[in-house]
């Protein structure tokens, strides 16, 4: 008797295991997919990207930075990002490009003035004015405020600069 108690066990044993994973089986292959869909996240709507306006590149200024024995510079190109006037929504084609030539010509046009202005607000920066992200960033926003004084009838949205080196 002692010799078939151990073999009932096994059978025992065995049929229980088979049974517990015959149930798991069942409950990921019905029950849970249920429960994993309900609890899907939806997707995030992505959010649709700004229109650039008008871009314009003014070339490169390199200045003389205001600090003591004036032995720093400042190299720096940027690019200008205008407003899209409301006229110009509408525009295709060829009629988007005159009115962006316009842009240019006027542009051209007040070159010396938007040079001056610009090499005024670089040469009055020191090192620890530039030096940080927070200053660029002031510094991109005086330029802005500058450039929409100097330039009646255009807005500056934006300033990106593209080439920053001080030495």
């Amino acid at each position: 008797m002692l010799k078939k108690l151990p073999r009932k066990l096994f059978l025992v044993i065995g049929i229980v295991l088979i049974l517990g994973v015959g149930g798991a089986v069942v409950a990921f292959t019905k029950v849970m997919p249920s429960a994993a869909a309900a609890s899907v996240t939806p997707t995030p709507t992505p959010t649709p990207v700004p229109q650039l306006g008008p871009m314009y590149t003014f070339k490169e200024h390199l200045v003389n930075l205001a600090d003591p024995g004036g032995r720093r510079y400042l190299r720096v190109t940027m690019f200008v990002e205008f407003e899209e006037p409301k006229a110009n929504a509408k525009l295709t084609g060829d009629d988007l490009k005159k009115a962006n030539d316009k842009l240019v010509l006027e542009l051209q046009t007040r070159g010396p003035i938007i040079d001056d202005t610009l090499t005024t607000i670089l040469a009055s920066k020191t090192f620890g004015d530039v030096a940080s992200p927070q200053g660029k960033e002031q510094l991109k926003q005086e330029i802005v405020a500058a450039l929409n004084a100097a330039l009646p009838g255009e807005k500056v949205v934006n300033v990106y600069l593209s080439d920053f080196v001080v030495q």
